[in-house]
């Protein structure tokens, strides 16, 4: 299970492990245990087969928010389960943020991406392999792919952070602007029927509808004397909105 992160989780340590390098030094051993165990867990929930399960979660914490609003919202973020998977979270966000940069970024990782990918479906081809349907260069149309990721995978994840963190919205700010690049991409460059058109801008609109009252509806921490800042520092909710979101048409 988990080749890749477990590999990670390896070398972690031993870098770690490496004079001049141990950042645990100083903490007792059943620290250091405790602390071991927080990174483990951080890194193998960035397989992506924990990703559904991790938007779930994270919606959950929003919705017991939702549930105890009158009370003590900040009461969520004590819980030792609560903060663990927001640690999570944050470590799968930045795992997956390539979508969430500015669209220079975002292309230009993407295109190294998808190239990765075809050359594994290159390597499949030469020894007769079966080609996985994201590694054939032949066959995968590179925008659309990048449309189909964001709607189906980065948007739902990022709906869910921002709702807890209103003030983390400028990623998804970003990650509308780009699915908004993604879509005129397509229309220059592969020149779609009016059908696929009107098809591909109402399921791009409905994924930026989305993050968009995602933004609008988050968790709001009002701070008193009598109501102190969670264990989780959460700065205050920016007033800033994102750019209004133009679908080009254009051919």
């Amino acid at each position: 299970r988990s080749p890749l992160e477990n590999m990670h989780c390896a070398k972690l340590f031993e870098i770690i492990g490496a004079s001049g390098t141990n950042i645990f030094g100083s903490q007792s051993r059943s620290a250091f245990f405790e602390s071991r165990k927080i990174c483990t867990e951080a890194i193998l929930s960035t397989d992506m087969s924990h990703h559904f399960e991790m938007v779930k979660e994270t919606q959950m914490i929003y919705q017991m928010h939702l549930d105890t609003r009158w009370q003590d919202p900040v009461s969520l973020f004590r819980a030792k389960d609560t903060k663990t998977k927001v640690m999570n979270v944050f470590l799968h966000v930045a795992d997956i943020s390539n979508p969430t940069r500015p669209w220079t970024i975002c292309r230009e990782w993407s295109f190294r991406c998808l190239e990765e990918f075809f050359a594994q479906g290159d390597r499949e081809k030469q020894l007769g392999l079966p080609v996985q349907i994201l590694n054939d260069r032949a066959t995968v149309n590179k925008a659309v792919s990048q449309i189909n990721f964001i709607e189906f995978m980065i948007a739902p994840l990022e709906a869910a952070k921002v709702k807890l963190f209103p003030s983390l919205c400028e990623p998804t700010s970003f990650l509308k602007c780009n699915l908004e690049e993604w879509f005129r991409l397509w229309t220059e460059e592969d020149a779609p029927t009016d059908e696929e058109l009107d098809k591909m801008k109402s399921r791009v609109a409905r994924a930026s509808d989305m993050l968009s009252q995602a933004m609008e509806g988050g968790v709001h921490f009002p701070y008193s004397a009598t109501n102190s800042a969670p264990e989780l520092d959460m700065p205050q909710e920016r007033s800033t909105r994102p750019p209004k979101m133009r679908l080009s048409t254009r051919r």
